[in-house]
């Protein structure tokens, strides 16, 4: 199922995001809780997804630039490097402003206002 105005993959998603909860597992919990699972594997197939869908998304690209009869290779890779950065630097900056602020590992904020 995709929706129509985005022509995207819901159900991808969906898979990405069971895959970073294996991820995330895999990381946080205790060893005792791993239960002998290879949750390493949520790892491969969130980078496999990760790539189908980027490739997706810059084929798709191509096709619009072609469809134009312009070059593709330069607005294919600026637009994915705008959307990546949008994504990317925004939790970037908010982690930037709330760290100052935010308990040390000795109990006591790195910054405290006068």
């Amino acid at each position: 199922m995709t929706t129509p105005a985005t022509n995207r993959a819901i159900q991808l998603d969906g898979l990405r995001a069971l895959a970073m909860l294996a991820i995330c597992w895999d990381h946080w919990v205790p060893e005792a809780w791993n239960l002998g699972l290879p949750y390493e594997v949520g790892l491969y197939f969130f980078l496999v997804l990760t790539g189908y869908l980027i490739t997706g998304s810059l084929l798709r690209t191509r096709d619009k630039q072609e469809a134009l009869g312009s070059g593709w290779r330069w607005r294919a890779w600026k637009d994915f490097e705008w959307r990546r950065g949008l994504r990317i630097m925004a939790p970037y900056y908010v982690a930037l402003a709330v760290t100052p602020f935010s308990p040390s590992q000795t109990g006591s904020a790195v910054y405290s206002p006068p």
